[in-house]
């Protein structure tokens, strides 16, 4: 190059850094490939199983419209489904917290009443306390173990059974 065709060289204000001239990027980014919609995305390690896609025939409008229909349908039932286990899990929760509620009130009667920890007992529909026979402790503990509990949650263990606690009798 001669030095009549220099670029001029640009002047710089103390205040703002020197510009550098620009480079052209050396890294472009490769274009992202798109997997249509009708092609399963390949398994990372493992190569992309051959997809024909060949046309075997068309449905009918009818059809097309049943499937997409249904499909809908099953799209909502699986929400519902959802917010039915939401409700459930409320539920037991409030299960819960009315069982525990239950045992503190009978825990605190059993104190009053001088009770020792460990005998069995109950309170009947005249609201008196009594002593539960031990023949009755086995029934009532055998139906206990044949009554389906609600499953825990992760926060809460399962309640115990047929430990002597006392119970209420309806």
């Amino acid at each position: 190059m001669t030095d009549e065709t220099k670029a001029p060289e640009e002047t710089t204000n103390e205040s703002t850094p020197p510009t550098e001239e620009a480079q052209p990027e050396t890294h472009e980014e490769a274009p992202a490939e798109e997997t249509p919609a009708d092609e399963a995305p390949p398994v990372a390690g493992e190569p992309a199983p051959p997809v024909d896609l060949t046309i075997l025939g068309a449905l009918t409008p009818q059809e097309n419209a049943m499937l997409m229909n249904l499909r809908r349908q099953s799209q909502q039932l699986v929400g519902e489904i959802g917010k039915i286990e939401i409700q459930k899990s409320q539920y037991l929760d409030r299960f819960r917290a009315t069982d525990e509620q239950s045992q503190s009130i009978l825990m605190g009667i059993g104190q009053r009443l001088g009770i020792p920890d460990g005998t069995p007992w109950t309170v009947g529909g005249d609201g008196n306390a009594r002593t539960l026979p031990p023949q009755m402790l086995q029934q009532m503990q055998g139906m206990q173990q044949a009554r389906p509990r609600p499953a825990a949650t992760a926060s809460q263990p399962p309640a115990p059974q047929g430990d002597g606690k006392p119970s209420k009798e309806e």
